[in-house]
This record gives structure tokens, C-alpha cells and sequence, in this order.
């Protein structure tokens, strides 16, 4: 099993200002980027998880 953590917009050691993200879709986008090039690297399944707000967040990606 791979594990990959993702440093967010806005987020530790991202560029642009702590803890602002200008559009969510950036985001959103940001995460399907990264799917897509862990599931061209890597076979099988791919799981996202997310604590407290990063929950949220990809419960609102997934819908």
C-alpha cells in the first residue's frame, strides 16, 4: 500500500497566502490532478481520506 499526504492551497508549505484558497474549484482540481497521476504510476484502488475539515472537503469533492 502507497500512502501520498497532499499539501493543500494555502496550506503549510504551498505557495500563495496561508489559509486562502481563491476558488475551491482550484482545489477540487488540485486533488483530481494528483488521482490521476497516482492511478497512472499505481495499480489498483485508490482511497482518499480526510480528517475533520480535510473530511469535508473531500466529501464536497466527491459530490
Amino acid at each position: 500500500m502507497n500512502t501520498f499526504l497532499l499539501d493543500l492551497r494555502g496550506h503549510r508549505h504551498s505557495d500563495g497566502k496561508k489559509g486562502d484558497t481563491p476558488n475551491i474549484t482550484d482545489v477540487w482540481q488540485d486533488i483530481s490532478q494528483i488521482v490521476d497521476a497516482v492511478k497512472q504510476k499505481h495499480k489498483g484502488a485508490v482511497y482518499l481520506c480526510g480528517h475533520s475539515s480535510g473530511a469535508g472537503l473531500l466529501l464536497n469533492y466527491l459530490s
